[in-house]
């Protein structure tokens, strides 16, 4: 006799998701998605409940059989289902899939992709699977920005088998190969990991310096702060706000490229960073001057604003 109480296979967790193996405890939630004409518009269509048990059973049945099957996705703030997302493989089959089908509510919130994401992780690395397929009706185009998200893209044209056969669907995929790479790809460019502003830099012209100094530091309480001996001579001051600082730098009117105005962005390791600009295209710059224990480079956005990126050396 099976054991209910038993899991069908193992749970995954995204930043925002946990991806479970069905329970007998989602069904009732499971009905109601199904009962939502808009919702099951894409999923076969609205459902009775009797009908929904025998498609609930099936993917069930799918985890005893296959090993796999499609995951209960459950929000971690709420504890809600939302939805199932995961792999499939019925018999004739157009190939092996990651399907996906949400809850109304939980729609326009990123959770299709994400938890794809992680499921399409899971079959590469633990299934051995070859490629990954998502059969989606030309109408429905929130999966296909959902399998573009994904990386993915139309392959060919299908039937599904019976009892759907009359349901022609665009067969969408992408390769294990090139999955990984595009995932290395996003790691590597994730690594520059942003954590804060170090410091933001504004300019006065030299014959106004007084009187922003005495607007910043004694109309608006600012705390001055000691500069580097090496910046001294450049006039202007330094003040702290909380963690950050405000710099006040002497600019006799140079604008664009030239301008010494910049946000600094601290991140926590500044050679990931540079390393995740560079595989974007971009080429950061260094900063000949290593102030107050700042390593940084600078970069120019598109509309040439100097933007720094920083780490506190300790």
């Amino acid at each position: 006799m099976v054991n209910a109480s038993l899991p069908l296979g193992p749970t995954l967790e995204t930043e925002r998701l946990i991806l479970r193996p069905p329970s007998i405890d989602d069904f009732e939630p499971f009905t109601r998605m199904m009962a939502d004409k808009e919702a099951a518009l894409f999923l076969g269509g609205t459902l009775v409940p009797a009908a929904a048990w025998r498609v609930w059973s099936s993917n069930a049945g799918h985890w005893v059989l296959r090993g796999f099957g499609m995951f209960s996705v459950i929000e971690k703030t709420t504890g809600n289902w939302i939805g199932r997302i995961g792999p499939i493989l019925p018999v004739d089959w157009p190939g092996t899939e990651v399907g996906w089908g949400l809850a109304r509510e939980a729609w326009g919130k990123g959770y299709a992709t994400e938890a794809a994401a992680r499921a399409i992780d899971w079959v590469f690395d633990t299934l051995g699977w070859d490629d990954v397929i998502h059969c989606i009706e030309s109408a429905n185009t929130n999966s296909a920005g959902v399998a573009k998200r994904l990386g993915s893209s139309p392959l060919r044209r299908a039937n599904l088998p019976p009892p759907y056969q009359d349901i022609e669907v665009d067969v969408w995929g992408q390769t294990r190969e090139a999955w990984r790479a595009r995932r290395q790809n996003s790691r590597s460019q994730h690594a520059l990991s942003i954590t804060a502003i170090d410091h933001v830099q504004i300019t006065v012209p030299p014959e106004l310096e007084r009187e922003a100094r005495h607007f910043y530091g004694d109309v608006l309480g600012l705390r001055e702060i000691k500069k580097p001996a090496e910046l001294e001579a450049r006039g202007g001051a330094w003040y702290r706000l909380g963690n950050a600082q405000l710099h006040l730098a002497i600019d006799a009117g140079a604008t664009g490229a030239g301008s010494r105005r910049h946000v600094c962005l601290a991140v926590n390791d500044l050679e990931a960073a540079r390393t995740a600009l560079k595989a974007q295209g971009l080429d950061p710059m260094d900063e000949p001057i290593q102030a107050d224990g700042l390593a940084r480079f600078f970069l120019r956005d598109p509309a040439g604003n100097r933007v720094e990126i920083g780490q506190r050396i300790k």
